[in-house]
């Protein structure tokens, strides 16, 4: 089976962008599964399921993800069977001044 993903990579701490080897101006579905932990709140725990579709080379997509989680996020094209796992972890922001 051939994966059509390669270098995928996170950047700005919630979005990512990955390469498609499909061929140029051909639209691809990418099916997104996403689940969110929290090691000091075991009750919290967040998933989302969602497509999109692109037909870039070189695609991106930033996520509505919580801050002080760790997630992992399975991204699979359509055209493959094969999903690819990336593990991404958000920073716990500060709580504003008073």
């Amino acid at each position: 089976v051939k994966q059509t993903i390669s270098n995928i990579s996170g950047f700005n701490e919630t979005c990512l962008r990955w390469r498609s080897i499909k061929t140029a101006d051909m639209e691809e579905m990418y099916l997104f599964h996403i689940w969110g932990q929290r090691w000091y709140q075991k009750e919290f725990a967040q998933e989302m399921t969602f497509n999109i579709s692109s037909s870039s080379r070189d695609p991106e997509v930033c996520l509505d993800l919580h801050p002080g989680t760790d997630y992992n996020v399975s991204l699979r094209a359509l055209s493959s069977e094969l999903p690819v796992v990336i593990s991404l972890t958000t920073q716990i922001t500060e709580p504003p001044l008073p």
